[in-house]
């Protein structure tokens, strides 16, 4: 129809009944290519042609996703789905009608985006008197289902994240019983035990089991029946969508935020108020000053436990952030707060640590690869989703088609079929769909980031694990062979036969000039000479109070004789 000067000319289809339209074939010409289409789902069309004049799309229909027409010579396959935006200018609020006719066609009013995304724009005001009843007027009625189901889904995202922090606590606690049957053999080896297992099960029920239940690959669950005992994979969500971050990202974003304060607050609880409770109260009942020593000493500093929930919180961050950004200054604050606290408590609070080795610390730089993994994989997945992030393919699909297994008709007519039915379980068909969507114009950079890091991963784990064992030998003949062939560049071979007929009087000699030790006696030691002067004044003064002991008896035994 004739538009207005400097308003987008637009193309109206108007069906006889209502219809559920999914996808759409268009074809252009060359000459007048539009490469980005704005679609409009409308209730109902103008009556008159001078009403037609004035209407507008935007102001009366709902907007869905914006689509992006491949140029070619082919008409385009577009995808129509709702838009997941709700605009927050109440010049662009989803008219009452819209909304009105959304819930009657709608097989579930729950979970419909356009009476959601109304019933958000009319809680703005007041979200608390909204939702809660008696609903009195028109836009509370209308809402109501959906409000019964808002706060149902608050109560949920409360308990699992009061059930995620207490089952952490109880973990600790388990894991602390059970890291003693191992029986390490030093100090350094029970805090890395300690800290691989606490920092796994906190990361698995902190990031995974949340998302993990609230998955749907339910075919998959029946064939296992133990994931059905723990609701993992009985959800509604099989790719992220603006209602799975409203439900389950929420939850992921409370449950870190948590974190920050639950895991930093309670060591400095334990020494300011915990423990000079307990010292007043054990204090009146010891009467030795070794177990007064004991009541008053502060407590430890638990290294373990705090490398794995700060391990825990960066895990999460680095996972989730690409599709939720507020994570990064969460994570910012966590770590401005856990320095602070943690050096404090460390220096002020608690007694002096054992010494450790820097394997822990080694141990812990080593999983930190795994968070960039997890972060690019997640991330992709995301950007790559086309109901979130429309774009279009790059020239690296017919890479990540041999890679993922999939051809792009297989691809389109996957997703189809889960846009079709958004009920379906995920199969290894969809996920390798998904996959193919990192080739994406949004995400090939990621795409390129997952598989180098896939392919180093593969390739370590593989030599590590299964061919280290084997070929170790052969490198080490290898460098034996190489150290001969060239002894100035590749080793200095060492001459046995010379350094064993050198005289150990000559040896001596040339090792005290070089001030190396030469006997394994402590008196002999530069570093251990004070330590034997007073081992041996200890040992004299035993002697002497020894021989004061046995005089005395000899004494007492003389005058009980006479």
């Amino acid at each position: 129809p004739p538009s207005e000067a400097g308003s987008p000319a637009w193309l109206g289809i108007e069906f006889g009944s209502a219809q559920d339209v999914r996808c759409m074939e268009l074809a252009q010409r060359s000459g007048t290519f539009a490469d980005e289409l704005r679609l409009y789902a409308c209730p109902s069309a103008p009556s008159s042609a001078r009403e037609l004049r004035a209407w507008r799309p935007s102001e009366n229909c709902q907007a869905m996703e914006v689509v992006y027409p491949a140029p070619g010579a082919g008409p385009s396959l577009l995808v129509v789905s709702p838009h997941t935006s709700c605009a927050t200018d109440p010049a662009d609020f989803v008219p009452f009608e819209v909304a009105e006719d959304a819930k009657a066609t709608a097989a579930d009013p729950r979970v419909d985006s356009t009476l959601g995304c109304f019933c958000r724009q009319q809680s703005r005001r007041n979200l608390a008197a909204f939702l809660a009843p008696p609903h009195v007027t028109p836009a509370e009625r209308l809402c109501r289902q959906w409000s019964e189901a808002l706060v149902k889904q608050y109560g949920q995202m409360i308990g699992s994240v009061l059930a995620v922090l207490v089952l952490n606590q109880v973990l600790l606690v388990i894991y602390s019983v059970f890291i003693k049957w191992e029986r390490p053999s030093t100090v350094s080896e029970l805090t890395q035990s300690q800290l691989w297992k606490l920092f796994l099960s906190q990361f698995v029920n902190t990031a995974l089991v949340i998302a993990l239940i609230h998955a749907n690959f339910k075919d998959t669950a029946d064939s296992f029946p133990v994931l059905k005992v723990f609701s993992i994979g009985t959800g509604d969500y099989h790719d992220f969508n603006a209602q799975w971050f409203t439900v389950v990202g929420a939850t992921l974003v409370l449950t870190i935020i948590l974190q920050v304060f639950t895991t930093t607050i309670p060591p400095l609880a334990r020494s300011y108020v915990v423990a000079p409770l307990l010292a007043r109260f054990y204090s009146r009942r010891k009467v030795t000053q070794e177990a007064m020593n004991a009541v008053y000493m502060m407590p430890p500093w638990n290294l373990s436990l705090r490398l794995a929930q700060t391990l825990n919180v960066i895990f999460c961050i680095l996972m989730y952030s690409g599709g939720m950004p507020i994570l990064y200054p969460v994570g910012f604050v966590y770590c401005l707060v856990a320095y602070w606290l943690d050096k404090w408590c460390l220096l002020k609070g608690s007694r002096r640590p054992p010494a450790y080795t820097e394997d822990i610390h080694d141990f812990s730089m080593h999983l930190l690869p795994w968070a960039v993994f997890l972060h690019v994989a997640v991330a992709g997945w995301v950007y790559g989703n086309q109901a979130l992030f429309p774009s279009r393919w790059s020239s690296l699909r017919p890479i990540a088609e041999v890679v993922f297994g999939i051809s792009e008709s297989k691809y389109v007519e996957v997703m189809d079929a889960y846009r079709t039915d958004p009920s379906r379980s995920v199969d290894m068909e969809f996920t390798a769909a998904r996959f193919l969507d990192f080739s994406r114009e949004g995400a090939w950079l990621l795409l390129l980031i997952f598989l180098a890091c896939a392919v180093y991963y593969v390739v370590y784990y593989t030599w590590l694990l299964l061919l280290r064992p084997f070929l170790r030998p052969v490198l080490i003949l290898l460098a034996e062979c190489a150290g001969g062939l060239c002894p100035g560049r590749c080793g200095r071979r060492i001459d046995q036969s010379e350094e064993m007929s050198q005289p150990f009087a000559e040896a001596q000699r040339v090792m005290e000039s070089k001030g190396m030790a030469t006997s394994y006696a402590l008196a002999d030691s530069e570093f251990y000479r004070r330590a034997y002067i007073a081992l041996q004044h200890t040992h004299q003064r035993v002697h002497a109070l020894k021989a004061a002991e046995k005089a005395e008896l000899s004494d007492k035994s003389a005058e009980m004789i006479l």
